[in-house]
């Protein structure tokens, strides 16, 4: 279970960034030790976001000022992106309001001003609201009413909403507003209580908003973690600066985090993140990693979370283990196969069985294909 961790350069790059400084500074050398003469140039996306959160906290440790004036730059590129985002956003979540949405501003969005003094130290490349699914419809039709959002792809926001959990929306200069109508989507179970979530919220800074409604600071550290480690393309280690931000600013009830993760059944995800934390310096209490651990897990449970880490999120394998260990587990073999499809469509926004059944079919000749030798 290894898909969500941070490959080397991003490992050495969190330790400057979270590592108390006689660990950081060590960090930050064999980093550049690692790159060598390339210096910075072709770095992967993964390890150029967390460069955003390194770029002050380089003015704090001794060093010799390698690659400077390039760090800086991917700052400047970070809060500016975020600055545009909260521009782009705040107009559309007080559509939301008129409309009469209840609605919470989550993800990275949500912690931005709480927990960043600097808001251009998270990169952030996509924004997430949570409403209640009875509201799916009408959330999505406010915030496509103007037109700088649309939908991926056409959709029934009710029919999706009751399959999936979310609708993606985006713009013409791809920036991403993800509304979702369940707290945590990636959770073993489906259909979870979330009224003690929503009536745990707070108010704060967000999207432009002086007021919007929040996580509280437990269920946002289980909603990082958890999204953190089970929706990951290309190894992003984000999440990882969210929940130290998290654990840095408030008095965490851990009591609390460890319930909820026994409610929702994510002890598995919870604890590899909060692990990385704590390899990383961070304060996280030993026996609540013990406490995760110990948590009661069916096999069902680990070969979900199994192929959730080491699959991309869209993977077939991927979608499949959401379906029939999460959407729909009491289906018999049968009946989970014929509904399947649909669940595809839904997923990936395609327009039709059609496309289901083309995706389908490409997968299967990907793996019956012998590979060719190259040149020929």
């Amino acid at each position: 279970m290894s898909g969500f961790l941070p490959e080397l350069t991003q490992a050495l790059l969190l330790e400057v960034a979270l590592a108390a400084p006689e660990r950081a500074v060590p960090a930050w050398y064999e980093f550049r030790a690692v790159r060598g003469e390339v210096g910075l140039t072709g770095i992967d996306p993964a390890s150029s976001h967390l460069l955003a959160m390194i770029s002050r906290r380089l003015e704090t440790l001794a060093h010799d000022g390698w690659e400077v004036p390039k760090i800086k730059g991917v700052h400047r590129k970070s809060l500016t992106k975020n600055l545009m985002l909260e521009h782009r956003v705040k107009p559309e979540l007080e559509r939301l309001r008129a409309a009469g949405v209840d609605f919470v501003v989550a993800g990275p969005m949500g912690l931005l001003r709480r927990v960043f003094p600097d808001p251009g130290a998270r990169y952030v490349s996509a924004f997430d609201v949570l409403v209640k699914p009875g509201d799916a419809a009408r959330a999505v039709a406010a915030l496509t009413a103007s037109g700088a959002f649309r939908a991926r792809s056409p959709e029934d926001p009710a029919r999706r909403a009751a399959i999936v959990d979310f609708s993606v929306l985006e713009s013409d200069d791809e920036l991403e507003l993800v509304v979702h109508t369940a707290f945590l989507p990636e959770s073993f179970t489906a259909g979870g209580d979330d009224a003690p979530v929503w009536a745990r919220t707070v108010t704060g800074p967000a999207g432009g908003l002086a007021d919007a409604r929040l996580l509280g600071p437990e269920d946002a550290l289980v909603y990082a973690a958890v999204h953190g480690a089970v929706w990951t393309v290309h190894g992003f280690v984000d999440w990882a600066l969210d929940l130290a931000g998290l654990v840095r600013t408030y008095a965490i009830d851990w009591d609390l985090v460890v319930s909820e993760a026994a409610r929702y059944h994510v002890g598995i995800p919870l604890g590899a993140t909060l692990g990385v934390l704590l390899s990383r310096g961070v304060e996280v209490p030993t026996e609540v990693l013990r406490r995760l651990v110990a948590l009661p897990k069916s096999a069902a449970e680990r070969d979900y979370f199994e192929v959730k880490f080491r699959r991309p999120p869209l993977d077939l394998a991927t979608l499949w283990a959401d379906w029939r260990f999460r959407v729909a587990p009491g289906k018999g073999p049968l009946a989970a196969a014929l509904g399947f499809p649909a669940f595809v469509e839904e997923r990936l926004g395609l327009p039709g069985p059609r496309a289901t059944a083309g995706l389908f079919l490409g997968a299967l000749k990907a793996q019956v294909t012998p590979e060719r030798p190259a040149g020929r």
